[in-house]
This record gives C-alpha cells, sequence and structure tokens, in this order.
C-alpha cells in the first residue's frame, strides 16, 4: 500500500480465493506503512461518514477502508470522495460476486478511473484446469521464487482440484519442502510427500468432472483418489458424491419451478456464490431425471460396501461412468 494509493478501489468478481487474496494484500501492506485499518458495511451509512472525515487536515495518520456489502453505497458520495486530492481516505469496496450491470456499485465504478476496478472472474469450466495451472505456476514464480513445470501442476490439480485456495495451501506446503531440501524447484516428488491425504479434499476433482459430465476427468479423478488412500475410500467418496448430487436434485427442482437465484441459495441453504458457479450449473447440465438415476447408483454402492460385496471401489467407478454416458444419450 503506496501513500499515492487512491481514494476509492473497488474489487469484484466471482473467484473467491483470487479476490479476497487482493483485499488481504491491501490489508497487510496497510498495517506495514502504519496506517489505520477500518471494517465497515455499506448498510451504514453513518459509520462511513466519521471515516471520512477522519480524512481531514485536522486527523493525523492515514486510513484503509474495507467496505463490504457497497451495493447500498451512495454513488455521489463516493464519486466524490474518489475526485479528492491527497485523501488520508482509501476506501476498498469489496463486492462478493460479479458487479451487477445496473446499480450504485456500477455507477460508481462508471465515475472512477478503469484501472481502480480489479475483477477476478472465473473462467468457463472448460478453461479451468488450465486456468488453474497458470496461477500455481506464477505464484511458484512470484510467491516461493520457486520453478514449477506445467506438468507437475497439472498433476497437483488432477490430485486435489480446481479449487485455487486448496492448491494454494499445497502449493505452500510443497514450496517450503523444496526450499527444505535446498531446491530452486517444486517437483512431483515435493506434492507427493506434502499432499493432503484427507478424503475430501482428494475427492473434490471426482466432484468437479462429475459435475461437468467429463468422462475423462472423472477416470483421472478417481484413479488419483485411489492411488493416494491406503484403505478402501469408496463410502466416504459416495458420502461426498451423494451430498452434492442431493443439492443439485434440490437445486433444479426449484429451477423448474422458476426460482431466482438468491431463493435457491436460500432454500438450499447455501452462499449465493456457491449455489449459482457450483450448484445450479451442473443442476441444469444433467437434469432431474438423470441426476436421480445417478443418487440411486450411488446408493446401490453405498449397499455394496455395507454387505460386503467384492470390489465396491470397481462398482463405483462403472456407476458413475455409465451415468455419464446415459445422460449424454438423452
Amino acid at each position: 500500500m503506496s501513500f499515492d494509493a487512491p481514494p476509492v478501489v473497488v474489487v469484484s468478481g466471482n473467484e473467491v480465493y483470487l479476490r479476497r487474496r487482493q483485499v488481504r494484500k491491501a490489508i497487510i501492506a496497510a498495517n506495514a506503512d502504519g496506517w489505520r485499518v477500518e471494517h465497515l458495511t455499506g448498510e451504514d451509512p453513518a459509520h462511513l461518514r466519521r471515516v471520512l472525515a477522519s480524512g481531514s487536515i485536522f486527523f493525523k495518520g492515514r486510513t484503509l477502508a474495507i467496505v463490504c456489502d457497497p451495493q447500498k453505497l451512495d454513488p455521489q458520495l463516493i464519486i466524490s470522495h474518489a475526485n479528492r486530492k491527497n485523501s488520508k481516505v482509501t476506501l476498498i469496496l469489496h463486492c462478493e460476486g460479479l458487479l451487477r450491470k445496473t446499480g450504485n456499485l456500477r455507477k460508481i465504478v462508471e465515475g472512477i478511473p478503469k484501472k481502480y476496478h480489479i475483477a477476478f472472474q472465473s473462467p468457463a469450466q472448460y478453461k479451468r484446469d488450465e486456468f488453474c495451472m497458470g496461477h500455481v505456476v506464477k505464484d511458484a514464480r512470484e510467491v516461493y521464487g520457486l520453478r514449477l513445470q506445467e506438468k507437475t501442476a497439472k498433476a497437483l490439480i488432477n490430485a486435489a482440484g480446481t479449487n485455487l485456495g486448496i492448491l494454494a495451501f499445497e502449493l505452500q506446503k510443497a514450496a517450503m519442502l523444496a526450499k527444505v531440501d535446498g531446491d530452486v524447484e517444486v517437483t512431483s516428488s515435493h506434492i507427493g510427500k506434502t499432499l493432503s491425504r484427507l478424503t475430501e479434499t482428494g475427492a473434490i476433482p471426482v466432484v468437479d468432472a462429475l459435475a461437468a459430465r467429463d468422462e475423462a476427468r472423472l477416470v483421472r479423478a478417481l484413479a488419483s483418489v485411489r492411488r493416494t488412500h491406503t484403505g478402501d475410500p469408496t463410502l466416504k467418496v459416495v458420502a461426498l458424491i451423494s451430498r452434492n448430487v442431493v443439492q443439485w436434485i434440490q437445486a433444479v427442482c426449484l429451477v423448474n419451478q422458476k426460482a431466482g437465484e438468491q431463493e435457491i441459495a436460500q432454500r438450499i441453504g447455501l452462499h449465493p456464490w456457491i449455489c449459482k458457479t457450483k450448484v445450479v450449473p451442473p443442476a441444469r447440465n444433467w437434469g432431474l431425471k438423470n441426476l436421480k438415476s445417478l443418487l440411486t447408483a450411488l446408493a446401490r454402492v453405498e449397499r455394496a460396501v455395507k454387505s460386503g460385496q467384492v470390489a465396491p471401489w470397481v462398482q463405483l467407478e462403472t456407476s458413475l461412468i455409465s451415468a455419464i454416458q446415459a445422460a449424454r444419450e438423452k
């Protein structure tokens, strides 16, 4: 956070980890420079006005204010502050999700220089792996000063999934081990020694592949889960997938009833962003009939495990692949 920081910055986007990291970087920099950091909400205009008043010549020090829920802010007030010279207060308007096409926040964005609107938008699902690979390789270089080959990054993504927060955590562990070993490159060996063995972490790529109805990704993800577990992970993986499928069924039923995204999120009990990006798309992609068939197949696998049948993991693999193929044919 340099002392020529602009009076107003808008940070938005549906790529949660990158958006929050941007805000966190600003807070860390402000603290390092001795700034006072305030957290407030757009629903409390009185608090905001007090913070802005602290930027007058009669007050010492500088302030960074993180404003959540900025959609209800007064555009005229914020744009007026943005045009102030030598302001001692910098506002970061933190918008959780993509910027709406209309509304107060859109007016604010249109009233400040474009370079002060920092947006983090998730790519299309089919570009997700490449998007994550680029960020992991970049973070290895810029954050840890280490090389990371694309094929190694791809292996990490296949094992840990495409959640950038989880990938950052796994990269941090592998990078620390590489530094301890005196290496200048994060290798598959470092990742293999530090990769989380938690079933739900390992099974996230399975859910992602299933959501996209991507048979090839599913096969790779299942193989990765099986390879990284000493015991039989079938039951826990079935439980994780089933929880997601139930949410998809709930979502597709509400979609068929013409419910809006906010209502769907509220009725399922999820954050609106999670619902919009992780639940509704696979619900639409599969459809109610196919999801019911998938849930029935998962129940059969669960019964196979609990009744002591031979090779339940193989049954899980064939059931999921068959479900994707059947959905594609309908």
